[in-house]
């Protein structure tokens, strides 16, 4: 559309609808509408877009504030004839009325330079043979990491420091399961050992070491197009407190703990102590299941000492342990804590040891 002021000199397009009428072959502009509009529009949060090789274009107006904005100017400029029972817009009313849904239809357009797409909340990989992962979103922030001296049952290596976590990234609902991994056994012929007790298929995956649990995310970023990866010791912790600095997601009382993990303590299936299907404890406040309990999760990080770590700590360069996180079925609640920390040699397999993974919100490219 296109308006000119009268004291203006060129006219200035918006999407090529005229806010002017042609009548008898003579241009008619609309009265005061040329002042008024872009007053409005800018008053609606709207920008101009500056752009010399394109069109001009509004940017920056959510299509809910169109509609409303649209609505206030036909409560201010409609007129209803009583005799004939119907309602008049006066001009200005209807070049603006096409201004703003020109702009409803196009101000929130993919091309435009400096447009942010803001991620989705929940991702979902397909595995094939109609496994899929699902992943939610985490965003970013800042926390707490570690304990505060005080805590109960605290460990020496939980040393309290503010971490930042600066982009937001994807982390698994559930971890990974007997038949999400399975489909990985089947298609690389990796070699697994089940259990003693008996799992199902929705069962959280065991006796996986840090390297199984790495070829997994490299096998799954290739299938799914999507860089899948373990989750860093700080991306976890951060993820399992979920804004929280208690001993727990949900508080500090161990009596608690049931209701949102299998621990030792109501772990007992058919007279043994086992897994348990993923997601029938509470989810902590991000909608993530297990962080506490059912298995120990392996993360990207060598163990070592995590003090000062700042912004986005990836750990030790190297070591000779690898991080597991959260607990498990076969083990006490104070070894459930958000903040505890278990270095395990890299190639263990146990029944205890399992992972989730994580995915870039970023598009960022499989190797």
């Amino acid at each position: 559309m296109e308006f000119r002021s009268p004291s203006a000199g060129p006219r200035v397009g918006f999407g090529g609808i005229a806010l002017a009428s042609e009548s008898a072959g003579v241009r008619q502009e609309a009265p005061g509408m040329a002042l008024r509009w872009p007053a409005w529009l800018s008053a609606a949060g709207a920008h101009a877009l500056e752009n010399p090789s394109a069109k001009p274009r509004l940017v920056g107006m959510p299509t809910g504030q169109v509609h409303a904005l649209v609505a206030v100017l036909c409560l201010g400029t409609m007129t209803c004839n009583s005799s004939t029972r119907r309602i008049h817009m006066t001009r200005d009313l209807l070049c603006c009325v096409a201004a703003m849904l020109a702009l409803a239809g196009g101000a929130l357009g993919a091309d435009a330079p400096g447009a942010a797409t803001q991620p989705a909340r929940e991702l979902t990989l397909d595995l094939g043979d109609k496994v899929t992962l699902k992943l939610v979103l985490i965003p970013a922030g800042r926390f707490l990491m570690g304990s505060p001296e005080t805590e109960k049952d605290r460990g020496k290596d939980e040393v309290q420091h503010e971490v930042t976590i600066s982009k937001p990234f994807y982390l698994g609902v559930y971890e990974v399961t007997v038949d999400q991994y399975a489909l990985f056994v089947k298609e690389t012929g990796t070699k697994h050992e089940e259990p003693k007790f008996k799992q199902a298929g929705d069962h959280p995956v065991v006796n996986v070491s840090w390297d199984d649990a790495q070829a997994f995310c490299r096998w799954l970023s290739k299938k799914a197009g999507k860089m899948v990866v373990l989750p860093t010791e700080a991306q976890w912790e951060y993820a399992c407190r979920a804004g929280t600095k208690t001993r727990f997601s949900f508080g500090d009382k161990d009596e608690d703990l049931g209701d949102h993990a299998w621990h030792d303590g109501n772990s007992k299936g058919k007279g043994a102590k086992m897994t348990h299907p993923v997601g029938q404890k509470k989810p902590n406040a991000w909608g993530l299941y297990d962080m506490h309990g059912n298995v120990w999760e392996w993360c990207a990080d060598f163990y070592g000492d995590y003090a000062g770590a700042g912004a986005d700590p990836t750990g030790p360069e190297r070591g000779g342990l690898r991080l597991v996180r959260g607990g498990c079925w076969d083990i006490y609640p104070a070894f459930c804590r958000s903040a505890v920390r278990n270095g395990i040699v890299a190639a263990n397999r146990r029944d205890i040891y399992g992972f989730r993974v994580a995915v870039s919100a970023e598009a960022v490219d499989v190797p």
